[in-house]
């Protein structure tokens, strides 16, 4: 990236939720081993995005929420249960921060927030034979667990 060179929407998103994990947990999660994608806002929240490390040795899942008001400020992150929809299996870890993020990136034109979709082309799929990716009843695809990523 060149001097001058704005970071991309995802990538400042990324890295603004890393920063607070990586500081909260002394962890160096880089946002190179990242993705993220839009979710559904909760807690009074305007946005909600989700992020979750590509490699599956080292795989870890944040949820960001936030309103565009004050400066950029999240809270410390906590570890929440997210729901399995499998009889008998163990609900899924997630850590959840809620915070604010500066006005200023939406007025200036910088950044749009616009919903961001689920990057599939990470993934290795479950396929019929036609070619067409199974999806289940929730909008979720099913993903081959050992990915090699």
């Amino acid at each position: 990236m060149s001097v001058g060179e704005l970071k991309s929407e995802k990538e400042f998103l990324i890295e603004l939720a890393l920063h607070q994990f990586n500081l909260q947990y002394n962890k160096n999660i880089k946002a190179e081993v990242c993705a993220i994608r839009s979710i559904k806002p909760g807690y009074g929240a305007k946005y909600g995005y989700e992020i979750d490390t590509i490699r599956t040795d080292d795989y870890v899942r944040l949820r960001m929420y936030f309103n565009l008001e004050g400066i950029n400020k999240l809270k410390p992150y906590r570890l929440e249960v997210d729901k399995n929809f499998v009889p008998g299996q163990l609900d899924d870890e997630v850590y959840v921060t809620i915070g604010t993020v500066n006005p200023y990136y939406l007025d200036a034109g910088i950044y749009k927030f616009r919903w961001i979709n689920e990057d599939l082309s990470r993934y290795k799929f479950l396929m019929y034979m036609n070619g067409n990716v199974v999806e289940t009843q929730n909008s979720g695809y099913l993903k081959l667990v050992n990915q090699g990523v």
